[in-house]
């Protein structure tokens, strides 16, 4: 077998490696203590329905935990939506979500959000859960629109899984007064945080062992400088793992070295300002 040292990216077989780490997720995800807790919240949560609130810092894994979860739900009695809201309007979320449920939205929005409550209340025991990320940004009409797809029939029950997922921007939104509608309804919140460094070791043997391997690769040393620079931020730690393991490959190196860690720092930090000369 040969490779091409101009164009390698992870050596599978440099590593051991039965299928490549920290590129893509895990068949299995890594649940420290407090995601194992708020995984049982959350099972319970669906179970009743309603509105969750979910927020935590960039990168610390939010979207990932959330992915879990869905796939551990049975399929055949969840309908799950996904919206990866960035800046969108109350109407381009209504839009969205009647294309999700199959229906066409009318010019008017309160016939558009009587429309989407009446489909959710003929999915009878199917339970929608609807996931909007990114929602820290999100403006006051879009919220109060959120609020009205749950509100129906008199708060008698609830038919809809609602999940918002956002930055502590987010929780710092719902707190305004003019949020207080929103925010009562709200029946669970989780606050993911970022790992500690004990937890950042595990997770990085926990990304080896799904590859394959359950000999070391990254030394002492290494993990410690990854925790350092990452601060327990899973997104970081991938990038600077997966960019270290390139490194040794060209060395074609089976261990992680500090100089292979050195190197992806580099290549994944935003460079400082140019200095004029």
């Amino acid at each position: 077998m040969t490779f091409d040292i101009n164009n390698m990216a992870i050596r599978n077989d440099v590593f051991g490696f039965t299928k490549t780490p920290f590129r893509r997720a895990s068949s299995k995800a890594y649940l420290n203590e407090s995601r194992q807790d708020y995984l049982q919240e959350m099972k319970a949560f669906c179970a009743r329905r309603g509105i969750a609130a979910i927020a935590g810092e960039s990168g610390v894994g939010k979207t990932a935990f959330m992915r879990y979860f869905t796939e551990e739900l049975p399929k055949n009695n969840n309908k799950i939506i996904y919206n990866p809201f960035t800046n969108s309007s109350d109407n381009d979320l209504l839009r969205s979500l009647c294309s999700a449920f199959d229906i066409d939205p009318f010019f008017h929005r309160n016939k558009t959000i009587a429309a989407l409550q009446q489909r959710i209340r003929e999915l009878g025991a199917m339970n929608p859960i609807v996931i909007l990320d990114e929602t820290q940004n999100a403006s006051h009409k879009l919220l109060e629109t959120v609020r009205l797809l749950t509100n129906d029939e008199f708060d008698s029950r609830n038919y809809l899984s609602l999940i918002l997922i956002g930055t502590e921007n987010l929780f710092r939104e719902l707190k305004k007064k003019i949020n207080e509608s929103l925010r009562q309804r709200i029946t669970l919140y989780c606050r993911i945080t970022a790992l500690t460094e004990i937890e950042s070791n595990e997770y990085i043997r926990h990304c080896l062992r799904d590859a394959g391997v359950e000999h070391e690769i990254f030394k002492e040393e290494s993990l410690k400088f990854i925790h350092d620079i990452a601060l327990g931020r899973m997104r970081i730690i991938n990038n600077l793992a997966g960019a270290a393991l390139e490194q040794a490959s060209r060395d074609t190196s089976p261990t992680v070295e500090l100089k292979h860690l050195q190197y992806a720092e580099k290549i994944c930090s935003l460079p400082p300002p140019e200095i004029n000369r």
